[in-house]
C-alpha cells in the first residue's frame, strides 16, 4: 500500500480516508511552559547542591564540638578559626537557616575557652583586659547569631535561654533580657527538655527576674513546680544561697511545697 503526503494530510493512493499528520510545531506558550520547568529544574538543583554543602561546613563543625566536648577544652586556637571559617560558608550558603545561625552562636561561646593569644610584651594586668575583652566579644557575638535565628525561629525556648543567660552574664538586664526571660517562660515551661535549663535561669537570676511583676508569677510557678517533682537540686539552690529566700517567696504566696521540697523549706526558714 503506497502513501503520498498533501498538505498536512497522508493520501491512501488506493483509497480509503486521508490520515492526519500530526503538527509538531511547538506553540509560544508552549515555549514559555518549557523554559519555566527547564528554570525552576535548575534552580531546585541549585538550591539543594547549597544545602548539601553547607550541611557539610555545619557537620564538620558539629563534629568540632563533639570533639571539644568529650576533651572538656580547646586546645589549639586555630581549630575554633576553621570552625568558624566552616560555619561562616554554610551561613553565607543556606542564611534562612535558624539553626545554622544557632550552631554560630554555640560556638562562639565556645571561643571563651580557646587558648587566648600569648603576647609577653603585656603585663599581668593588660591580660586580664584581654582575656575580658575577648570573653565579652565572644558573648556579643554569640547573641548577634542567636538573635538572627530568633529572627527566622521566635518560638524556640533553647535559643530564648541562651540570649537570656548571656545577657545575664553582661549585666545588660534590659528589655531584651527580660524579653528573653518571658519567652522562656512561654515557650519552654511545659516542655520536659528544656526544664532543667530553665531552672538555673531561675535561680541564677533570681532577684533580678523578681524585680520584674510581670515575671515574677512566672518564676514563682516553674520554681514551686520544680520544687515538687524534684528537678531542682538543692545543692543549685545553696550555691546562691537561695533556699531561705525562695522558700519564704513560695510559701508567703499561697504555694503548696510537698514530700521534700516541704521539709527542705521547714528546715531552711528554721
Amino acid at each position: 500500500m503506497h502513501y503520498r503526503a498533501l498538505d498536512n494530510r497522508i493520501v491512501n493512493e488506493h483509497g480509503g480516508p486521508p490520515i492526519k499528520m500530526k503538527n509538531n510545531t511547538l506553540t509560544p506558550i508552549s515555549l514559555i511552559a518549557s523554559g519555566l520547568l527547564i528554570l525552576l529544574c535548575a534552580w531546585a538543583l541549585l538550591f539543594a547542591g547549597k544545602w548539601l554543602v553547607a550541611e557539610y561546613y555545619a557537620n564538620k563543625v558539629n563534629d568540632q564540638i563533639e570533639l571539644w566536648d568529650s576533651y572538656g577544652d580547646i586546645y589549639f586556637l586555630e581549630e575554633w578559626e576553621a570552625a568558624l571559617g566552616n560555619i561562616n560558608r554554610a551561613v553565607a550558603l543556606y542564611e534562612n537557616s535558624a539553626e545554622l545561625h544557632r550552631l554560630k552562636g554555640f560556638l562562639h561561646e565556645w571561643r571563651r575557652v580557646a587558648p587566648y593569644p600569648e603576647d609577653d610584651d603585656l603585663n599581668p594586668m593588660q591580660k586580664l583586659r584581654q582575656t575580658i575583652q575577648i570573653q565579652t566579644d565572644a558573648r556579643q557575638s554569640a547573641l548577634s547569631a542567636y538573635r538572627d535565628s530568633l529572627a527566622l525561629r521566635p518560638a524556640w525556648p533553647q535559643v530564648w535561654l541562651k540570649v537570656a543567660n548571656l545577657k545575664g552574664a553582661l549585666d545588660e538586664f534590659d528589655e531584651e533580657f527580660y524579653n528573653a526571660v518571658e519567652r522562656s517562660y512561654d515557650y519552654g515551661r511545659n516542655l520536659d527538655f528544656v526544664q532543667d535549663n530553665l531552672t538555673e535561669l531561675s535561680v541564677r537570676y533570681f532577684e533580678e527576674i523578681q524585680m520584674r511583676e510581670d515575671l515574677k508569677g512566672l518564676q514563682l510557678d516553674h520554681l514551686a513546680k520544680s520544687l515538687n517533682r524534684g528537678r531542682v537540686h538543692v545543692d543549685l539552690i545553696n550555691r546562691f544561697r537561695l533556699m531561705a529566700t525562695l522558700c519564704g517567696q513560695l510559701l508567703g504566696n499561697g504555694y503548696l511545697l510537698t514530700g521534700a521540697a516541704a521539709r527542705n523549706c521547714e528546715q531552711a526558714l528554721q
